[in-house]
């Protein structure tokens, strides 16, 4: 599969963006006193957040989906050290969220299950375009800031986690950069209520 047509940023761009917004996730990473890791769910919290849709276990699968596409065992590491982390604090991590990657995530199933057309294609090339114009990228990575219309100012503090945070953006841009180059669009790790991605 080609990129899709009305990608206007390059599939390497979004590759590099997705680096950065890992860099700026491990670097809002907390050591913790076992040796783990545990992110809060935005940087400035100072209770470190387990759930799995705002803070640690969210992060973990994003881990391994850069391991897997970059074959940098420095992520393996970092999940692994969460994960001990989060079996230390296990958790009921019950809840569901769908911002623009999981509408980006969507596409993408659609295109592997051999449904998409070209305009879902052009779709998800409209859906990255935008994660990669939102992104605000400086030397501490890539992140993404969700708005509040009902308050001023709207922009909200960014986040970690994967419902409303980095890391579930980033793990839908490396997923897009896979498929776009004809690679597998499996993910490395699924959700419990994730549906099964065709090969």
């Amino acid at each position: 599969m080609t990129a899709p047509g009305a990608t206007h940023v390059a599939v390497g761009e979004v590759e590099d963006v997705a680096v950065d917004g890992l860099r700026w996730l491990l670097g809002a990473a907390r050591e913790t006193p076992g040796g783990g890791l545990a992110w809060p769910a935005g940087p400035s919290d100072d209770a470190l957040d387990p759930m799995l849709y705002s803070g640690t276990a969210g992060t973990v699968p994003v881990l391994l989906e850069a391991w897997r596409h970059f074959g940098d065992d420095s992520y393996a590491d970092a999940a692994l050290r969460a994960a001990r982390e989060l079996a230390a604090r296990a958790d009921d991590l019950d809840d569901d969220s769908l911002g623009t990657a999981g509408v980006l995530a969507l596409a993408c199933d659609r295109i592997a299950g051999r449904e998409g057309d070209q305009d879902t294609r052009d779709f998800a090339g409209v859906l990255v375009t935008d994660l990669v114009a939102r992104a605000v990228r400086d030397a501490d990575g890539a992140r993404w800031s969700n708005f509040d219309h009902r308050s001023t100012p709207g922009d909200l503090e960014p986040q970690t986690g994967w419902a409303m945070g980095g890391a579930g953006i980033v793990r839908e841009l490396l997923r897009f950069v896979r498929v776009a180059r004809g690679g597998s669009p499996r993910y490395a790790f699924t959700w419990p209520d994730q549906p099964p991605v065709p090969a």
